[in-house]
């Protein structure tokens, strides 16, 4: 299994200890360590001394600020998880938007946080069911449909299940032995047919129309 060397930035010492527990929990990580100086922090990134930058979203902004960090982040390798301090905040789609592999909420369980990481170490990305409402509001037509009345096809419908599991569209491709460029205009003909914008919107589509509490799933 591969190690990854990750560095946790936040300047309170029991949130840092809280999460250093959770990551030493699974098997991912050769090194786990911790700073408050985003001069360090940006250093080791230069250096690609790590793999894995955990931060928290008020770290970011009192820090680097939101904007800084996104520009310097959108040039490296690193993978980030951030943690949201709570569901209401107005960043949450800027900082998916930016690229940030994984969201996670504060009030979240130490399970969502393993799924994140489990998420980032295979290259996918996350956001926790306690963020996807934050996405842009759907309109009241769409909370209407009905998954059954979506006239799909049968491609259609085997791309939106393998969408719904976290695959991106190269997996989708290799999966289905369809090249991407083909896996691409499916996902774009899914999109259209829900009235989504995006994954995520699409994710929080399908949950309201089950009418249940939303699953842990990877989004795109």
């Amino acid at each position: 299994m591969t190690s990854y060397k990750v560095v946790v930035a936040e300047s309170s010492p029991s949130l840092i200890q809280g999460i250093q527990d959770w990551l030493e929990q699974t098997d991912y990580f050769s090194s786990i360590t911790s700073t408050s100086d985003w001069n360090e922090a940006k250093k080791l990134i230069q250096e690609n001394s790590i793999d894995i930058l955990i931060i928290t979203e008020k770290w970011i902004i009192n820090s680097p600020g939101i904007h800084p960090f996104m520009e310097y982040f959108s040039e490296s390798q690193v993978r980030v998880l951030c943690i949201v301090d709570n569901s209401t905040s107005n960043n949450i789609v800027e900082l998916y938007d930016s690229g940030i592999q994984c969201l996670i909420a504060m009030s979240d369980s130490q399970e969502e946080f393993h799924w994140g990481i489990k998420a980032i170490v295979k290259g996918k990305r996350h956001i926790s069911s306690e963020l996807l409402s934050n996405f842009t509001e759907l309109p009241s037509s769409h909370k209407a449909h009905k998954l059954q009345h979506i006239n799909l096809t049968k491609r259609e419908e085997e791309i939106l299940e393998l969408i719904s599991q976290g695959y991106t569209n190269k997996e989708i491709g290799i999966k289905l032995f369809i090249s991407k460029r083909t896996v691409d205009g499916y996902r774009e003909a899914v999109l259209d047919k829900f009235g989504a914008k995006n994954t995520a919107q699409l994710m929080t589509i399908i949950t309201d129309n089950h009418n249940s509490q939303p699953t842990k799933m990877h989004v795109n």
